[in-house]
């Protein structure tokens, strides 16, 4: 019997009238039709509203949620909490897919038995005839000590390429408030530590739309953010503490080498990193470059060093 379970489809949306109606679509376009598709208005004050009920009263398969804003994190979690598919994607409201991205990637779980898989894609900017740029994450099964140690050190799953099973989310205890950016890189990590399967495939099935609106493009402190979701908010067992810590010098020394910006702002950095990685000869030499050579100087030691340290 063919294996033919409801796939709920979580698409956040804010202020996004100007591509949702093309992501909506690339819903509607695809090859595999038993699904629902939940968009969680947060708190748009353009027409979002509206293109998406257009859509809704034609499409009983299209849910329409109003939220105050709250960020991503919170209207993923509203959307899974209002749909009751098996089977969870996710679709930002300016990304497409390709209209076999549903189908083949159930056959996918079924043949490898994940608890969540993802793919590659492409990247473009304005529409689908532009030559489009590939990105490639990585392929294959990812379990275990040796799958957290991989992924400490990278987010290495796009979340719109992402269909997962509901339990593997609530297993791991959904999307965290307060993280936006990088909340579905913890929850990754979270599947993970809690032991269950993940499947990679080289298949190209998103298309992940660059644009000068993303909240992404607009958020210099990422590594800062993932510095301290890896500090607060993961909860990982005492044998793989020293790669948890390793994992936290390589996200510092991203967002030193990125932010420090004057002596002032090396030296908070620095004096954070260092509250939690103590007594680190990388952050003790570093300290030390800032003092005699300055922050440009600095900066690319400390990049060298954990380069190094950390192969």
């Amino acid at each position: 019997m063919r294996y033919e379970p409801l796939i709920s489809i979580i698409m956040p949306a804010y202020n996004s009238e100007r591509f949702i109606a093309e992501s909506i679509e690339s819903v509607l376009a695809q090859t595999y039709s038993i699904w629902e598709l939940i968009i969680i208005d947060d708190g748009s004050d353009d027409n979002t509203a509206s293109i998406v009920k257009s859509f809704s009263s034609l499409d009983n398969r299209i849910k329409y949620i109003y939220q105050k804003n709250q960020k991503q994190a919170k209207a993923r979690n509203n959307g899974i909490e209002n749909s009751t598919g098996e089977l969870i994607a996710f679709l930002d409201a300016d990304d497409l897919w390709v209209p076999q991205k549903l189908e083949i990637q159930i056959e996918t779980i079924k043949s490898t038995g994940a608890d969540l898989v993802f793919s590659n894609g492409y990247i473009f900017t304005q529409d689908l005839s532009e030559t489009k740029v590939t990105f490639d994450t990585i392929s294959g099964y990812f379990q275990g000590d040796d799958a957290i140690k991989l992924f400490l050190i990278q987010n290495r799953i796009p979340i719109l390429s992402v269909l997962t099973k509901r339990q593997a989310i609530e297993d791991a205890g959904g999307f965290e408030s307060g993280k936006d950016i990088i909340e579905d890189y913890q929850l990754w990590l979270k599947i993970l530590i809690k032991g269950l399967l993940i499947y990679g495939s080289p298949d190209k099935l998103v298309y992940y739309r660059r644009h000068s609106m993303q909240e992404t493009n607009n958020d210099p402190l990422q590594s800062e953010r993932v510095f301290y979701m890896l500090i607060d908010h993961v909860i990982i067992p005492e044998r793989l503490v020293p790669f948890l810590n390793r994992a936290i010098l390589i996200w510092g020394k991203n967002w030193y080498y990125n932010n420090a910006l004057n002596r002032k702002s090396a030296e908070s950095i620095l004096n954070k990193i260092k509250a939690k990685i103590d007594s680190n000869c990388i952050l003790i030499l570093t300290r030390l470059s800032l003092v005699l050579f300055g922050v440009w100087f600095s900066k690319r030691f400390m990049n060298t060093l954990v380069d190094i340290n950390v192969r």
